[in-house]
């Protein structure tokens, strides 16, 4: 991470204060045609995450307040290792999820910041609600167990 970016994570962390993580909708999916409760053989599992965020105000507990929101999305899922006939891979199982992150904050962010931020903090404050989430998902569907790595660095 470049300097600069470190010096304006040091900033507006020292700005923001968490005030409420929040999962917004999530989603488990089998296609149709997937009825068997696992796979076999090979699969590939592939991941995605975006965020998005926002400055306003908000109400928390009745309470109006100035806000930095991070939306969070994540997601995993297991491809068939089979190619199908028109070349693609089937879809065993998906499984997304939409977190909020709300901060407190009594200035207004800078946007370069505020990006630099949500790449890092917002994803990592969200990371152990979602691996705990995949983990209560697929133990409840009786699917085997994905994984669901360990967060290294900031979003490309």
């Amino acid at each position: 991470m470049k300097d600069e970016h470190k010096a304006s994570l040091r900033e507006t962390t020292s700005i923001l204060k968490l005030r409420d993580v929040v999962l917004l909708d999530a989603k488990l999916s089998r296609p149709i045609g997937n009825e068997s409760f696992g796979w076999r053989g090979d699969a590939i599992q592939e991941h995605k995450r975006a965020v998005r965020y926002g400055q306003g105000v908000g109400e928390i507990n009745g309470k109006s307040l100035t806000l930095a929101t991070f939306e969070v999305e994540l997601g995993t899922r297991v491809l068939a290792n089979e190619v199908a006939e028109d070349g693609t891979k089937a879809v065993v199982v998906e499984i997304d999820a939409r977190f909020l992150v709300l901060y407190e904050t009594q200035q207004t962010v800078g946007e370069e910041a505020m990006e630099i931020f949500a790449k890092l903090n917002a994803v990592h404050i969200v990371w152990p609600f979602w691996r705990q989430h995949v983990f209560d998902l697929v133990q409840r569907a009786q699917l085997p167990k994905l994984e669901i790595p360990l967060l290294a660095g900031p979003m490309p």
